[in-house]
């Protein structure tokens, strides 16, 4: 949190600029972005709302258009059905007043009756083979190019089924019900049932059932039959020549199919703007909701920022004073809050400083300052009895009378022994890369190994990728140390230590093994119990101080074990996750010596 503040240079606001980034992150931006979103909810919630109730309102007129056709599928029926009046069709005429005498009679009321029955029809006409019936008010023969015309191929394509449709005929538009009469057959007399219907009637209906929007009723082609728009009722015109924007919302609602209208149905295309007409009365209520909320917000906010920046620029301008030792106390009511309680704090703070400048500080500065002196003198005199420099000075004289006197192997010795006082001695960076550790350890190694003869030998293995990784100085040597006097001395047996680093996975691992006596269970526990009591100073030194800085430097991301049996050696593995350790460009790093 303190970094994510300091990246933001929050601390460089000023308190009467943080209260106002506060209203308006905290307030004005949550109040705008809630009522847009209330808004937009709103205004989908609204849209569906208007859709549903639009295509309600459209199953609502289909409904309608059905019952009308409905009503002539029933006059058609019912002379599907009429026995007698099939008979009349059917019968073969010897003479004209024969036939007159049935239509007075029968099939001339039979047609009127129908036809007046329902608003909707415009005519009624039966179509018939029978030559012997003459053509009159309401009977046709068919003619010879029938099987041309677009109603009578429904006829022939589902002769047991009613039929509406559309077509164009002697510069006319037509829809008709289509139905063969052949419930009653005796012989092979062809019998067309046409219900003529007409258009003012269904036109009527689109423009005073209140339907909002343009209205079309198109057929299984997507002709537009019949429209609310007098402009598409000529029947020349198809989906495609109507001019629907993107915006605007197409609702569509099948027509009945058991009652032969096939595909057909209604579609009613709304505009955009009659949904957004719905939407002005919760538009005025969502803005004065929200010019409400940032009123009384800016009201409850602007007081709440005028009592603490009142006060916080009261108690900054007294500490101002204080800097030129001006300690004046705050004489105001500083309430009962935290700025209160500073402020309060700050007058008994200025009492004591005042008396304490006044009374002990003087005194007090001339003895500290002669503390001071003294223990200056006690660290130089400390410091002068050893000279780094005489010690390293020294050790290079025997190293080199050593090379004179042809004793190679001494000097080397005396060479590494300066090389490790020189770095234990060092008063620079903490800080080493694995590669200039391992020199380190090397340089030990060999000393040891000088002390030790052929009782001791070493191996190194390392992955070059992890040289150039920087470690805490002097971490890994006391674990080697402890390999080498504690593992190897006390064994009868020639002595191995092996000292492995490589990377695994998201980790260094540095691996310290030896074939010495190895431990005990119970001396196993107390070295864990010793390095996790940060109190205990006793034994094992080197490794307790490598442990601890490297756990308070990694913290979790270091893991140590001990693996360890009496007479099998001894395993020590440390683990640093390698996204906690820097590394140096390659050539940067320093090169043994």
């Amino acid at each position: 949190m303190k970094k994510a503040i300091k990246f933001l240079k929050l601390d460089n606001i000023k308190v009467k600029n943080k209260l106002l980034l506060i209203y308006i992150l905290c307030v004005l931006l949550p109040i705008v972005a809630t009522d847009y979103a209330f808004f937009n909810y709103t205004r989908m919630q609204v849209e569906k709302q208007q859709l549903q109730q639009y295509k309600a309102s459209l199953q609502r007129l289909s409904l309608v258009i059905n019952k009308q056709f409905e009503d002539a599928i029933y006059v058609a029926y019912n002379m599907m059905t009429d026995r007698r009046f099939n008979d009349y069709l059917e019968r073969q005429y010897r003479s004209l007043d024969e036939f007159y005498d049935a239509y007075n009679n029968y099939l001339r009321d039979m047609l009127q009756t129908n036809t007046y029955m329902i608003s909707q029809v415009d005519s009624i006409t039966i179509y018939t083979s029978n030559t012997t019936i003459p053509e009159s008010a309401g009977y046709r023969h068919l003619p010879l190019d029938v099987q041309d015309e677009e109603w009578y191929r429904c006829v022939v394509e589902d002769p047991y089924g009613f039929s509406v449709v559309s077509y164009y005929e002697s510069g006319r538009w037509y829809v008709s019900l289509i139905k063969d009469l052949n419930y009653y057959k005796k012989n092979n007399i062809k019998k067309i049932l046409k219900i003529d219907f007409k258009k003012s009637e269904f036109v009527d209906i689109l423009k005073t059932e209140g339907q909002v929007g343009a209205i079309y009723v198109v057929d299984g082609l997507n002709k537009v039959i019949y429209s609310n728009d007098d402009k598409y009722n000529s029947g020349f015109y198809t989906l495609k020549d109507i001019n629907i924007a993107n915006n605007d919302h197409v609702l569509e609602q099948n027509l009945d199919k058991t009652i032969g209208m096939g595909l057909w149905k209604i579609i009613n295309v709304v505009s955009d703007k009659n949904i957004a007409a719905a939407m002005n009365q919760p538009i005025k209520f969502i803005i004065m909701l929200a010019f409400l909320n940032i009123i009384l917000a800016s009201c409850v906010i602007y007081v709440l920022s005028f009592s603490l920046e009142y006060r916080i620029d009261i108690v900054h301008s007294h500490i101002k004073k204080v800097r030129h030792q001006h300690f004046d106390i705050i004489e105001c009511d500083g309430g009962k809050d935290e700025i209160g309680d500073l402020i309060r704090e700050f007058n008994r703070m200025a009492s004591t400083i005042e008396s304490l400048i006044k009374n002990v500080y003087e005194a007090d500065l001339q003895k500290k300052s002669i503390e001071v002196e003294k223990k200056q003198a006690m660290i130089n005199a400390l410091q002068s009895q050893i000279d780094p420099h005489f010690l390293f000075n020294t050790l290079e004289s025997i190293r080199m009378r050593s090379v004179v006197k042809g004793e190679t192997e001494t000097a080397q010795m005396i060479k590494y022994l300066s090389k490790i006082f020189r770095r234990i001695l060092s008063w620079g960076s903490d800080d080493v890369t694995i590669k200039e550790e391992l020199n380190y350890i090397k340089y030990f190694l060999e000393i040891q190994k000088y002390r030790f003869g052929d009782k001791l030998d070493y191996k190194i293995h390392v992955d070059e990728d992890v040289l150039n990784y920087i470690i805490p100085k002097m971490v890994i040597q006391p674990f080697v140390e402890n390999a080498c006097i504690h593992g190897i001395e006390g064994s009868s047996d020639n002595g191995l230590v092996v000292v492995e680093i490589k990377r695994s996975n998201s980790f260094v691992v540095f691996t310290i093994k030896d074939n010495g006596i190895g431990m005990s269970e119970y001396t196993l526990d107390n070295i864990y119990t010793s390095l996790e009591d940060a109190e205990d100073a006793s034994g094992s030194v080197g490794i307790k101080n490598a442990y601890r800085r490297l756990k308070l430097l990694y913290g979790d991301d270091f893991r140590f074990r001990i693996d360890s049996r009496r007479d099998a050696g001894t395993v020590v593995t440390l683990m640093i996750n390698i996204g906690q350790l820097d590394r140096v460009q390659d050539g940067e790093a320093e090169q043994d010596v």
